[in-house]
């Protein structure tokens, strides 16, 4: 888990909300003769292994499973599944938005990895179709051929991966796409790709 890569604050981040999945009113049903229930079916954790991970985070083992459990269902069963999850709720336990653990969590995870291999293409119209097959999946339709699109696509949410969700991008062989595309299509493509903060971008 690249919790390395994590800045102290987002860190922080985290326990809140493995403490707000552990004691927050988010998964507990009052009605149920087992309020936790919930816990077991969603995390694949009993309460108590719930609450010990919180209660000692970030002094824990990253790659156990138990740890990836609770990270990984906190997060995702707070953003999507919780119950009373108003905000004002929300803030007494967790002290940023929605969207801001949303941000953390994608970060945590580790990131997809796509390669543009220069040497599969000749020209900027096989190139467009490369990109089609490497940055998108499951479209019923073609994407545009032109640095706007390419833009698009680059932000996500066309398949391959979430909306700016955080990714790493492997261009091998550059110095024959520069050849093949032409130096000024070539360099526009590297200038749209480095605007994107979301994307780790390693040429070769």
């Amino acid at each position: 888990m690249p919790i390395a890569d994590l800045t102290n604050q987002e860190i922080h981040v985290l326990k809140e909300c493995l403490k707000a999945a552990a004691y927050g009113p988010f998964f507990i049903d009052k009605n149920a003769n087992d309020p936790f229930w919930e816990i077991h079916a969603l995390f694949g954790l009993s309460i108590n292994e719930l609450r010990v991970i919180a209660d000692k985070w970030p002094d824990v083992e990253m790659e156990d499973e138990e740890v990836r459990l609770a990270i990984n269902n906190s997060m995702s069963n707070l953003l999507g599944y919780s119950h009373g999850s108003s905000a004002e709720v929300w803030s007494q336990y967790i002290s940023v938005s929605t969207s801001e653990v949303s941000r953390i969590f994608m970060k945590y995870k580790k990131k997809k990895t796509f390669v543009i291999n220069g040497d599969n293409f000749r020209n900027m119209d096989e190139f467009y179709d490369g990109i089609e097959i490497v940055l998108t999946k499951g479209l019923t339709w073609k994407i545009g051929r032109n640095l706007d699109a390419f833009n698009d696509v680059l932000r996500g949410g066309f398949g391959a991966f979430e909306y700016e969700e955080p990714i790493k991008l492997i261009w091998r062989n550059t110095q024959e796409s520069k050849k093949r595309l032409g130096e000024s299509d070539f360099n526009e493509l590297i200038e749209i790709i480095q605007e994107h903060q979301h994307i780790e971008f390693i040429s070769d």
